[in-house]
């Protein structure tokens, strides 16, 4: 989990915080936490979607229906986001 702040985990967070107010158009509240449930945001479903759309194009994800059932809190989207980004730096390294 993101939950202890690290330089990676504070950049995406800010990413995120980012990206919700460009889809939003809204300043997006600084308590805005790892933490915070998705629901909590005030975004409407259509916004949601934009907002996921555009993390699984800066982080080349796709979130399936069972991820997006599954996700819950910012931390999870993020994990979700870090993890993918993790594989494919590990498959460059590997030279895959």
């Amino acid at each position: 989990m993101l939950t202890e702040p690290t330089q990676a985990s504070e950049s995406l967070l800010a990413e995120f915080r980012s990206i919700v107010r460009d889809v939003t158009e809204q300043e997006v509240p600084l308590s805005l936490q790892p933490g915070t449930q998705i629901t909590d945001l005030g975004i409407e479903s259509l916004a949601l979607y934009e907002v996921l759309g555009e993390m699984e194009r800066r982080y080349r994800v796709h979130f399936t229906d069972g991820e997006l059932v599954a996700i819950r809190t910012v931390d999870d989207l993020l994990q979700r986001a870090a993890d993918a980004a993790g594989q494919r730096v590990q498959a460059a390294a590997r030279g895959y």
